[in-house]
């Protein structure tokens, strides 16, 4: 009942679907993406400062319709960090005030961009996160494994509860008996007031131990209630389970099913990935940057929708592009050892196997 209604159980299952749903975008970025983008209509009257031979500055008016279509394509390369990338393009022009119209088309295009010697986010996406998505199906195990436990531990609270509330009743019903009894013994001169004093004193006392076993008995049954989602439920009694239990665990089972099911396992590996793939990128940022760019298609203009598609010219594109830094005050040298000192925090260290070791 508990992990089918109560609140953790069902923040469990959010965070499980929220863990889905984010690998599943993350499997996205690496698929082909293929994109409609346009500016219909791109209408404008207004007036534009143009400058003039002699420097000043004059304000023309312009009355045009400037629209484009635009069908592109790309294509990630995981292992590289490039990517690969295509379009098709139609564009018109229309000028109200001459009254021309002018037809702009790149039929086809393709390239590639490739960054040199930068921090490959792609490559470490790739590592990091089916090390998440493994790790939160674990964590999910875990966390419903953890509501049997608590709400298990509630049952037995309440059972608890109830067993010493039946006893303190029937010690409060005896002490209830055993005064009546003293009472009539007492009419009868049998015993003194003294005695009938301390029976009155442990009936009370009785009394009390009932009123305490009853709200603790409340208290449980209402932890119990909250955690399992059974607030509409009536009287609770609970029954007893068997006083023994047939079962046989091995330390090598319990190992075996705290490695395939514990989120911890993997949690230390995924750390381990993020604290390497830190230390790439603070050297990835550093330094020499590089990115080359190419692409080869075919462009036309005209003032025929049809004759834009005639005759194509040839365009390429060849450009790299690079930063350098020439005097960063020791930046370039800082940050990757910041990384590392992160990583090897001074108490611990990450070993290979996911275990911590003492630091010597």
């Amino acid at each position: 009942m508990a992990r089918n209604g109560s609140i953790a159980a069902k923040q469990a299952i959010t965070v499980r679907k929220t863990k889905y749903w984010e690998w599943r975008t993350h499997r996205s970025n690496y698929q082909p993406q293929l994109a409609l983008e346009g500016n219909l209509p791109g209408f404008q009257k207004t007036f534009n400062p143009v400058t003039q031979p002699n420097g000043t500055i004059k304000f023309e008016p312009v009355h045009y319709n400037n629209s484009a279509l635009n069908l592109s394509f790309s294509q990630g390369i995981t292992a590289t960090g490039g990517k690969i990338y295509g379009a098709t393009q139609l564009q018109r022009f229309d000028d109200f005030d001459a009254k021309t119209r002018l037809y702009n088309a790149i039929p086809y295009t393709i390239g590639y961009t490739q960054p040199l010697f930068q921090f490959n986010q792609m490559k470490w996406d790739n590592r990091i996160a089916p090390l998440k998505y493994a790790e939160s199906k674990q964590q999910f195990i875990q966390d419903m494994e953890f509501i049997g436990v608590q709400a298990s531990a509630y049952y037995f609270d309440l059972l608890l509860a109830q067993v010493n509330y039946q006893i303190a009743s029937t010690n409060l019903e005896n002490t209830r008996q055993i005064q009546r009894i003293a009472d009539e013994k007492f009419q009868l001169g049998k015993i003194s007031r003294n005695e009938i004093l301390q029976l009155q004193l442990e009936y009370l006392k009785a009394e009390k131990s009932a009123g305490t076993a009853r709200r603790d008995m409340e208290i449980a049954s209402m932890n119990l209630r909250a955690y399992a989602g059974m607030q509409t439920a009536g009287k609770i009694q609970l029954a007893l389970p068997p006083s023994e239990i047939d079962m046989q665990v091995s330390p090598e089972r319990v190992l075996e099913e705290a490695y395939a099911n514990n989120a911890q396992s993997l949690a230390y590996e995924r750390r381990i990935r993020e604290a390497r793939r830190d230390v790439a990128k603070a050297k990835g940022e550093n330094g020499l940057n590089a990115a080359l760019n190419a692409n080869l298609g075919y462009s036309n203009s005209a003032a025929d929708l049809g004759k834009v598609y005639r005759d194509p010219q040839n365009q390429q594109l060849v450009e790299l592009r690079f930063t350098i830094p020439v005097l960063d005050w020791g930046r370039q040298r800082s940050a990757p050892k910041l990384r590392k000192l992160t990583w090897n925090s001074p108490g611990t260290q990450w070993s290979r196997t996911g275990k911590t070791s003492p630091r010597r």
